[in-house]
């Protein structure tokens, strides 16, 4: 695992990345989004553990799904990052329950049935994040399912050092707020 780690700073530092020790050197906080490798889980984790201002999110497919899960070239699985192996799948889930891991985040990116369901080659990347979130998220059954609604909504804005507007419910705030219902069963669009 360390030679992952070391090979996982150098590759970003290397490719223009804002990698954990770019921003400490330059007084930056660092946001890395869609973690789903074993390896990042562990960097950030690291930086985190060594006083580095680092936080990060995971999507529910990439902690509830593996590449094994995958229909042949089923363009519905096809997206950025990748889903990853079974083992990948689990260290995210590992982050998720210590903590390395802080927001779960949708990346909710539609595309018409048009456009999806063709070759996977030439189809766009990208999935129905906020229909299939919180069926993905309680799929898993990990230890960390007492505080999802936590990591999808009061985090993120902590993360940034929101303290007021988003999620407010309030007359005149922004209309910002998703309501999930697990017990409503019906049709989906």
């Amino acid at each position: 695992m360390r030679w992952g780690l070391r090979a996982s700073l150098r590759y970003r530092r290397r490719h223009g990345g804002a990698g954990p020790v770019t921003g400490r050197a330059h007084g930056r906080a660092l946001y890395v989004a869609h973690v789903s490798t074993r390896n990042s889980v562990a960097m950030v984790d690291h930086a985190r553990r060594h006083g580095l201002a680092v936080t990060c999110e995971a999507t529910p497919h990439h902690f509830s799904l593996a590449d094994q899960d995958m229909a042949p070239y089923d363009s519905n699985y096809k997206m950025k990052p990748p889903l990853r192996s079974a083992s990948h799948r689990a260290a995210v889930v590992e982050g998720l329950a210590s903590g390395a891991i802080s927001v779960i985040a949708t990346d909710h990116a539609p595309h018409p049935g048009s456009e999806k369901m063709q070759e996977f080659e030439r189809c766009p990347f990208g999935i129905i994040g906020l229909e299939t979130a919180l069926a993905l998220g309680r799929r898993t059954g990990a230890s960390w399912q007492d505080h999802p609604q936590r990591m999808w909504s009061c985090s993120p804005p902590a993360q940034r050092r929101i303290t007021a507007g988003p999620g407010t419910l309030a007359p005149g705030a922004p209309g910002d707020v998703t309501v999930f219902s697990t017990d409503w069963a019906g049709p989906t669009t």
